[in-house]
């Protein structure tokens, strides 16, 4: 059974979006990265079992449906928000949409991320569906420990790029999904299927009643790339853009570029956070206002 967590309204100034975010006291700035100390995990490893091997897909988008609203629940991150839970770098975020549950990245450190869960009253069991954006530690390590510790089988969603030093213990103990182009998930949530030359990522995108929620988990390929994609996926109203945006150490005129690019996509509010580092993430609250969203861990947002 899913838990209610406490929130506050934030009025969007662009769009009529339902935004809600935790009201957790949290003193932090935005752009802070300081870890408190890793904690451990009680929980008892359970048997597993080989399970199915990878599969390919292709894209399958459905016919038009009334969109539920989303609420995204930030379970990992470098950035506090909620001053209960555990900071450390990586990113991982728990979606809620309908009658489905989806985990986008899990974070480097699995007890680190169950920690996060518990605290946050967030049931494990629930979670069908486990997103991987790329390949990098921080965004796949909380992976194996999780599935291991809690013995769920959720179907896994990976780049086909990945490696099998990365798949393989994965397709051991749960049905392991490789894309290449952009696929619909589950109705109304999509993949971008592979982007980007060097390292290849993917996105999430979900669709609202108020416009298409973007959550990236490091934007490598460039989050204006990514966001384009996303609307050739699900349409171009995009509500809200949050996680990773990969400007961490960029000069003050190319992030100026990149945010003029996502206002100039129509991206009515963001929440950047992980590795977009503190300058840029000043610059986007700066110029989005009252539509800039203080992401990091322990934030939850509802849009729809």
């Amino acid at each position: 059974m899913r838990t209610k967590r406490s929130m506050v309204r934030v009025a969007p100034a662009a769009a009529l979006i339902v935004l809600l975010v935790t009201a957790c006291g949290g003193t932090e700035t935005a752009a802070s990265t300081t870890s408190v100390a890793d904690s451990t995990s009680t929980t008892t490893v359970l048997p597993t079992s080989t399970l199915p091997s990878t599969t390919t897909t292709s894209t399958t988008l459905t016919e038009p449906f009334e969109e539920p609203s989303v609420r995204i629940t930030i379970v990992y991150d470098n950035i506090r928000h909620d001053e209960r839970l555990t900071t450390d770098w990586g990113f991982g975020a728990y979606i809620e949409y309908g009658e489905h549950v989806v985990v986008f990245d899990t974070g480097t450190d699995a007890p680190i991320l169950m920690n996060n869960m518990a605290l946050l009253g967030i049931d494990i069991d629930s979670i069908d569906t486990i997103v991987l954006s790329h390949h990098h530690r921080d965004h796949t390590g909380g992976l194996l420990g999780l599935l291991r510790e809690t013995g769920i089988t959720p179907t896994v969603y990976m780049p086909a790029s990945f490696s099998a030093a990365i798949r393989d213990p994965v397709a051991a103990l749960t049905a392991v999904i490789n894309v290449t182009d952009p696929i619909e998930i589950v109705p109304g949530v999509y993949t971008t299927g592979e982007m980007g030359s060097d390292i290849i990522e993917q996105a999430l995108v979900v669709r609202t009643s108020q416009g298409n929620v973007v959550i990236a988990g490091c934007s490598h390929p460039g989050i204006a790339a990514m966001v384009r994609r996303a609307q050739e996926v699900a349409g171009e109203s995009i509500a809200l853009v949050v996680g990773g945006f990969h400007l961490l150490n960029t000069a003050p005129d190319e992030i100026e570029s990149v945010i003029s690019e996502l206002r100039d996509l129509g991206v009515k509010q963001v929440g950047p956070s992980h590795c977009t580092g503190e300058q840029a993430i000043a610059m986007f609250a700066q110029v989005y206002g009252e539509d800039y969203v203080r992401a990091g861990v322990g934030c939850f947002i509802v849009v729809g």
